[in-house]
């Protein structure tokens, strides 16, 4: 896997086989909200299989055992791909997560998880 930053915040993502790449983060309150999981793109290559590089978000009920929402969205063009899911009131953390195939390789910044449709990039360091 080939994972590297470049200049104003670009990572670029990339491999010889299928890979994921992904984040999760543990939601600290009860209910039903609709999160939305946002990158800029601003590179693709696929490798040649064909619609195969997605976003995807995933909601778990048991910390990564048990999933009881999800949705993707493939990605074939450069500018903000979004991806949303409303998971159950028992979800107790969500995945973020970046899929690519053999040779695929994505370039993106600005990776965000909101409760607003609307991309608005803020910068939180962890």
């Amino acid at each position: 896997v080939s994972f590297a930053s470049s200049n104003d915040g670009v990572q670029t993502f990339s491999h010889s086989s299928d890979a994921t790449l992904h984040r999760d983060i543990h939601l600290p309150f009860d209910g039903t909200k609709t999160f939305h999981f946002n990158i800029n793109v601003t590179a693709i290559t696929d490798g040649g299989a064909g619609n195969t590089i997605k976003i995807k978000l995933q909601s778990y009920t048991d910390y990564a055992n048990t999933s009881d929402q999800a949705s993707e969205t493939t990605i074939t063009s450069t500018g903000n791909q979004q991806v949303s899911i409303t998971p159950t009131s028992s979800a107790k953390m969500i995945r973020a997560i970046i899929i690519i195939t053999a040779n695929d390789s994505i370039s993106f910044k600005q990776p965000t998880v909101e409760l607003d449709s609307t991309y608005d990039f803020t910068e939180f360091n962890t």
